[in-house]
């Protein structure tokens, strides 16, 4: 882990871990809605995605103090914990839908969509959430680490086990992608109005 900085979210995150009730009220004031927000974009569903911070702060509380003292960035390593939550519970679900499938269950969990995680995050624009739905899973976690968490590149990479300079590549590349759906969205829509005005 990287040497503890003093900033009031790590001596905040401290004081939570050792079990003061203001300051874990105050930690979740600060870093839960994009907590959440990261969490319902990246696994659009917002159950699944309330279990996986859940299992963030668990592992946290579940550290010894010395550790916990030694977080340089309580908001990024609180990321990764809710992305690892994440990664781990979509490949329990995986699992279990490859089981019900085998014994001839052919039921399928239900997909809420990125509309639920920009209304979390203080967004809501239906256009943006349906075309972030389009991406593919890293572009969307990407763009969810910045724009919906706030994160840094610094950061993100923090999160991501990448080098900053991939991260930064990552980012760009999937604003390109983001870029590219809208627009295709937007001429769908503008053909569709030339279509109806014809007929």
């Amino acid at each position: 882990m990287a040497q503890t900085t003093d900033t009031p979210l790590t001596a905040t995150l401290v004081a939570a871990h050792a079990g003061d009730q203001v300051a874990a009220r105050a930690l979740w004031a600060t870093v839960g809605p994009r907590l959440r927000g990261f969490a319902v974009g990246l696994l659009r569903d917002p159950a699944a995605a309330d279990d996986a911070v859940q299992a963030a702060f668990v592992r946290v509380l579940g550290l010894r103090a010395a550790e916990v003292a030694q977080v340089a960035d309580p908001l990024a390593y609180l990321l990764a914990a809710v992305r690892h939550a994440a990664l781990d519970g979509v490949r329990a679900d995986r699992r279990r839908t490859a089981r019900e499938h085998a014994a001839g269950d052919g039921a399928a969990s239900e997909d809420g969509g990125l509309a639920a995680a920009l209304p979390a995050a203080g967004g809501g624009d239906g256009e943006l959430a349906r075309a972030l739905d389009r991406l593919n899973h890293g572009d969307r976690e990407v763009l969810l680490l910045k724009h919906i968490a706030g994160l840094t590149f610094d950061q993100m990479a923090l999160v991501l086990g990448l080098p900053r300079g991939t991260a930064v590549a990552r980012h760009g590349a999937a604003l390109s992608r983001l870029r590219a759906v809208m627009m295709g969205e937007r001429d769908g829509v503008v053909e569709g109005m030339k279509e109806v005005t014809r007929g």
